[in-house]
């Protein structure tokens, strides 16, 4: 079905993530990609709520689902994730993934590329991987929070930290692509980070944002 840019986007990966910790506000739009269609009787419940797209080479689906609406070669120069990201070109709401961490490195760095460059020349979107990993396109974001953090970057961000922070950066800096300066920093609550050019990466160590 076509994506309805005014409702939230789940995107569903094929790696394991814990079922219980996923949210899916009704009416979304749920784009299963690839083998991600392979979770889809773990999450049946929302069959009805929501609008489905089905995207990939069937390289690593179950052969039960054979209903790939956008059934991609498996001889191409693009991975799923990159293509079901064309599909998104209008939306302004939060886009909310599960599936995409974890597997093979370079299919999770190719991943990391790909969103990096949709966000690239957005404004204040956010795009969320199992709610442990949050990219960001340039804007302001607020969030809240106790526990460990690394902001980090595949291009060169400059960004602001201010709020309830261990290492805040209350003037602009400039992470540099694939750089360790970002690590290992802490949050005591809220804080806010401003994103001035390029999409930056907010990675959770062992912590939860609040509600």
């Amino acid at each position: 079905m076509p994506i309805d840019k005014h409702l939230p986007v789940i995107m569903i990966g094929p790696q394991e993530f814990d079922y219980k910790n996923i949210l899916i506000e009704e009416p979304s739009n749920i784009i299963w990609v690839d083998g991600g269609r392979n979770h889809f009787k773990s999450l049946s419940d929302y069959e009805h709520q929501t609008t489905h797209t089905i995207i990939g080479d069937g390289d690593s689906i179950e052969k039960d689902f054979i209903d790939i609406e956008h059934k991609l070669s498996t001889n191409k120069d693009f991975s799923d994730l990159a293509y079901a990201l064309t599909l998104l070109k209008g939306v302004s709401k939060t886009i909310h993934s599960w599936g995409f961490l974890g597997g093979r490195l370079d299919h999770q760095m190719a991943n990391f590329g790909e969103v990096t460059a949709f966000l690239q020349h957005k404004q204040e979107l956010m795009f969320t991987w199992d709610q442990k990993v949050f990219s960001l396109a340039p804007g302001q974001y607020h969030f809240s929070f106790q526990g460990g953090f690394s902001l980090l970057s595949l291009m060169q961000s400059t960004v602001t930290l201010q709020g309830e922070v261990q290492y805040p950066m209350t003037t602009p800096k400039t992470l540099q692509p694939c750089q360790s300066f970002g690590l290992s920093n802490l949050a005591f609550g809220d804080f806010r980070i401003d994103v001035e050019n390029y999409p930056c990466h907010l990675f959770l160590i062992n912590s939860e944002l609040s509600n």
